[in-house]
């Protein structure tokens, strides 16, 4: 029997971007440690007890944010137009409702895995909003499907010379809210998403 391998998504007609007007940022496809770029942003933003008191208590929250990573990079631009780590935004929020809840007295595991795990989704809409494309000597070639190879992956095993993200003119609630289940479902085990869908 043979096997056949067919390419990951490979840009259809119809979905290739005209021009690059509305590109967010490029890069090449170079690697870089994702993991270690988003404790030192942790770190930068004052977080960093934040950070070790919940990765430390809640090994889960951990995995789930390097889940998070693995699938989107740090490189990942949110939808507004400074572009910044659509992850590092995503993080940050996680940890600030995290904060919050215990201010108003939700310290138990649920709550905090719930409050956790909503901020880290939170990046749906940038997701939904930016799509990946690989170019190759300024002609688009492939664009990154969500929930396929992590981005850092995709990036460097489809011989691009560079990875521009490109704006979406239009995101719908509907695109943003089905990305957000895909995401928490990708990230986060079972137990936990029954967590976040009971006490979200």
């Amino acid at each position: 029997m043979k096997s056949v391998v067919t390419p990951i998504h490979r840009a259809q007609e119809n979905e290739i971007p005209a021009s690059s007007e509305d590109c967010i940022r490029t890069i090449n496809s170079s690697g870089a440690d994702d993991a270690q770029l988003l404790v030192q942003s942790l770190r930068e933003a004052g977080l960093q007890n934040d950070q070790q008191a919940i990765w430390t208590t809640y090994p889960n929250l951990h995995h789930a944010t390097l889940e998070l990573v693995r699938l989107y990079s740090i490189s990942w631009p949110t939808a507004e137009p400074e572009g910044d780590s659509a992850v590092v935004k995503a993080v940050k929020t996680a940890m600030e409702m995290v904060s919050e809840g215990v201010k108003n007295g939700e310290t138990d595991r649920a709550h905090v895995v719930a409050n956790y795990l909503s901020g880290l989704v939170s990046i749906a809409t940038d997701i939904v909003a930016v799509h990946a494309w690989g170019f190759v000597r300024n002609r688009p070639v492939e664009r990154l499907h969500e929930f396929g190879a992590g981005f850092r992956e995709w990036a460097t095993s489809g011989a691009f010379t560079e990875v521009r993200f490109l704006a979406q003119d239009s995101v719908t609630k509907v695109e943003v809210d089905g990305t957000r289940m895909k995401l928490l479902c990708a990230i986060a085990n079972t137990k936990d998403v029954g967590l976040y869908s009971r006490f979200s």
